[in-house]
């Protein structure tokens, strides 16, 4: 009986050592290098037009770069933590993108954005050797995707983030953009064949959320619902780390 005890318990870890295995983050870097190419583009033409003096263009710029930067913040806080702080801290911000976006969308300055695009194209070229470098985890990639999955209804919701060029509402949006890539590419496979009542509910989740961020304006948001689903949809990522063999994601430390 004691032997039969100890292989059965012996399955299980080989059980559950398994399925961490079966989440499978390669599928996802391609993913993520398009976001990353996109962000350095984008950022390059920032930098160009702001030396150029156009100021529509550099407008243009700043809002296309931002797309990839933010359907990569599924990725980029927790595997980049010091360019995620120099790129895209908000709302005090002394570098990156939030500290150009009152000159160009607010005071139309371009002089002065133009050390501010200089080190924000330095600081997005780092990123992208450090990139090229990077391994991705399954831990890693829940841990980011749990958390900004949170952050959208926790601190974007109430529309601060880029509020000068008007677009917080494209942010949160992009957010979600990536985390429903990054869930698709690497999670859901494992996730549907372990538990595919909770995969249902965070597509679903999902789906609820992209439907209560798709309004006009960031004055038409019902923020009270979108920090309602992004806090659910963060506590079923976090219920599905546990179903991978993975660790909790902690929510907004």
């Amino acid at each position: 009986m004691r032997q039969v005890l100890i292989l059965v318990a012996a399955l299980g870890f080989a059980t559950s050592a398994a399925l961490a295995a079966e989440v499978d983050p390669a599928p996802f870097r391609p993913y993520a290098s398009s976001l990353i190419d996109r962000l350095a583009v984008g950022t390059e033409r920032l930098a160009a037009t702001v030396n150029a003096g156009d100021l529509e263009g550099a407008k243009e710029a700043w809002i296309a770069a931002r797309i990839g930067w933010e359907r990569g913040e599924t990725f980029l806080a927790a595997y980049f933590p010091e360019a995620d702080e120099a790129i895209d801290t908000w709302p005090d911000a002394a570098a990156g993108f939030h500290a150009l976006e009152p000159l160009l969308f607010g005071a139309g300055d371009l002089e002065d954005a133009k050390p501010l695009a200089a080190a924000l194209l330095a600081d997005v070229g780092r990123l992208q050797s450090r990139f090229a470098e990077q391994t991705f985890d399954a831990q890693g990639l829940i841990d980011g995707l749990a958390g900004i999955a949170f952050e959208i209804g926790s601190a974007k919701a109430t529309g601060g983030e880029s509020p000068f060029a008007g677009t917080s509402l494209n942010d949160m949006q992009d957010n979600l953009r990536g985390i429903e890539a990054l869930y698709a590419l690497s999670f859901a496979p494992a996730l549907e064949a372990q538990d595919p009542v909770l995969h249902r509910r965070i597509v679903e989740r999902m789906m609820d959320l992209g439907a209560a961020l798709a309004v006009p304006s960031i004055a038409d948001l019902d923020q009270s619902r979108v920090m309602a689903l992004s806090e659910r949809l963060a506590g079923d990522l976090q219920e599905a780390a546990g179903k991978l063999d993975l660790e909790e994601p902690a929510l907004g430390g």
